[in-house]
């Protein structure tokens, strides 16, 4: 299971893996800020940026699609600055 927001009004939802539907969370931030407290449940949870991602394209795309598959986000991080020596 994971929290994202609906992209219009921006209401918490759940989502649970291979579910054909979300659930609204029945709650919400006290300041409105729904998407950060989305963020802080699911790092509670250990839910990754990446796990989030896949689990809302899996109840758009099917959970059988390749973009339901949080490998598939995980080589998109940003690159690291550093590490080069001389």
């Amino acid at each position: 299971m994971c929290y994202s927001v609906l992209p219009g009004p921006k209401q918490l939802i759940c989502i649970t893996r291979g579910a054909d539907h979300f659930h609204f969370a029945g709650f919400r931030d006290e300041n409105g800020d729904n998407a950060r407290l989305a963020d802080q449940l699911n790092r509670e949870m250990g839910v990754s940026t990446a796990q989030r991602m896949a689990m809302v394209a899996g109840l758009i795309y099917g959970w059988n699609s390749p973009e339901s598959d949080a490998q598939s986000y995980e080589s998109r991080r940003e690159p690291q600055m550093g590490g080069l020596s001389l």
